[in-house]
């Protein structure tokens, strides 16, 4: 028996065909939403408080009440802290909001009566034997100097330096590249410290920075 389709019919069949296809192929229940695309999470900084902002808090000499030779006194800012206890010296910290180079404020050194050693702004910071870092900070004195910038390691004893390099009334940035020894893929801790030796000299320290280098 053959059948024929009338053009109604035809019409019709063709409707059902649609109405499936728009079933199976395109999606309901809500407006499509774009599939999330993978961002990358930068790493947390190294250092407490980089720029050397407010708020500060009173400086003091660490280390044992016997030991200790340095006079300390002022305000230092948060996240930092003195290890100028072992020397033979008078220092004041204060706080300097005028010329600043990050931020609005930065760390003021005021160095006096330097019997012996040196002033020692530091902060603790791990780091991964096998990994290459930088350091780099802004300095600038009352008169020529010299600061050094540098990290000790605890462990093994050994300093990376930017060895004493000059400042005067202008700003200069310093910076040292380092990768410490040890056993790798191992955290380890040490001093990131800002040197300061010269006598009766007020020096100003801002913008202090360490960070992993990209492999």
């Amino acid at each position: 028996m053959q059948v024929v389709l009338k053009p109604a019919g035809i019409l019709f069949v063709l409707l059902v065909i649609g109405v499936a296809l728009w079933v199976l192929l395109v999606p309901h229940g809500g407006t499509p939403t774009a599939e999330p695309t993978a961002t990358s999470t930068p790493p947390p900084p190294l250092l407490q408080n980089a720029s050397l902002e407010e708020p500060f808090q009173n400086a003091r000499p660490f280390g044992s009440p016997t030991s200790i030779k340095a006079t300390v006194q002022g305000e230092i800012a948060n996240g930092w802290r003195d290890n100028s206890d072992w020397a033979d010296l008078t220092v004041r910290y204060g706080i300097e909001r005028t010329n600043v180079i990050e931020g609005k404020a930065c760390q003021k050194i005021e160095t006096k009566n330097i019997g012996s050693g040196q002033v020692q702004l530091v902060q603790e910071v791990r780091v991964v034997p096998g990994k290459n870092y930088t350091l780099s900070a802004k300095a600038r004195a009352s008169g020529t100097a010299t600061i050094e910038l540098l990290f000790r390691d605890f462990e093994t004893e050994n300093s990376y330096s930017t060895k004493k390099v000059p400042v005067t009334t202008d700003w200069r940035t310093i910076s040292v590249t380092f990768s410490p020894t040890g056993k790798a893929g191992t955290p380890r801790g040490g001093f990131l410290m800002v040197a300061m030796p010269t006598k009766n000299t007020t020096y100003w320290v801002d913008d202090v920075r360490m960070f992993e280098d990209a492999p």
